[in-house]
């Protein structure tokens, strides 16, 4: 996952990050031109990769539907790795996204555990699920602070949000490995978890479509305009992968969902380089 050559979308994100007072992670750095030397990478690292991603969707899932994450329903998939940050059980619910999401979370969990079985593992690495990390994305897509601050776990809507407007990365990383792969193992996972990603992304979709007429409590936004405004982010921001995650438009500088960085030989290469 070589870095893009083009600059000005990563500094367009530092600067329209830095509209909003809430933004103290990334107000004391400096961003400088990303290089654009790949990475080289073998079948095992491209789909380790993509587990930064499973953990990430895990763990919202599993605290959004039962309060508790991986480290009470598969502590050993997490490998020793630190709990998430300011994750939590998401509220009133209603019974049909209460039952979508705990079939989600499940399939993360398998998701994880085929990972481990087929190309092995890393501990989870540290992960910002906090209301505060959520409230500033969001105010960064509809361009103002929501007032009251964003929280994906108020309702059901809110938590579908939150579901959508984390882009579907590990669909791109898998997407984007599949032609690489040398070995047939990983390319038949990586096809396995690309279909249940794709399954997943869909059931969202559709809950969403169903109610693009709804305003998002307690805002006057309807569903419709929180999803518009959140595709244009996505579309403002740089295609790489930890770029969008981090949040500060450079691979080599973590923040956002992962504070300390995504593990795994890629990861870790771009922030050591």
């Amino acid at each position: 996952m070589a870095p893009s050559n083009s600059c000005f979308s990563s500094v367009f994100l530092v600067l329209l990050a830095l509209h909003f007072s809430r933004i103290h992670q990334v107000m004391s750095l400096i961003i400088t031109p990303p290089n654009c030397k790949p990475i080289e990478a073998t079948d095992v690292d491209r789909v380790q990769f993509a587990l930064n991603l499973e953990f990430c969707q895990a763990e919202y899932f599993l605290y959004g539907t039962f309060g508790k994450g991986l480290d009470s329903i598969s502590p050993n998939l997490t490998a020793g790795g630190p709990p998430p940050i300011g994750v939590q059980k998401a509220l009133l619910l209603n019974p049909e996204v209460a039952r979508i999401s705990e079939e989600i979370a499940y399939q993360q969990v398998g998701n994880i555990r085929s990972i481990f079985e087929t190309v092995g593992g890393f501990p989870r690495p540290l992960l910002n699920l906090s209301v505060t990390l959520w409230a500033l994305l969001f105010d960064l897509a509809l361009k103002k602070p929501l007032i009251p601050p964003f929280n994906p776990y108020r309702n059901s809507l809110s938590f579908l949000l939150a579901a959508y407007a984390m882009p579907d990365l590990a669909q791109t990383s898998y997407v984007s490995s599949i032609s690489s792969f040398t070995t047939n193992s990983s390319s038949s996972l990586a096809s396995k978890l690309l279909a249940i990603k794709a399954g997943q992304s869909a059931v969202i979709r559709t809950l969403l479509y169903q109610n693009a007429t709804q305003f998002v409590p307690p805002y006057q936004i309807t569903v419709a305009e929180f999803t518009k405004a959140i595709s244009e982010l996505t579309n403002i921001l740089e295609p790489e992968i930890l770029r969008i995650v981090y949040g500060t438009g450079n691979e080599h500088l973590p923040s956002g969902f992962f504070p300390k960085g995504a593990n795994g030989k890629i990861a870790r290469s771009y922030i050591l380089s």
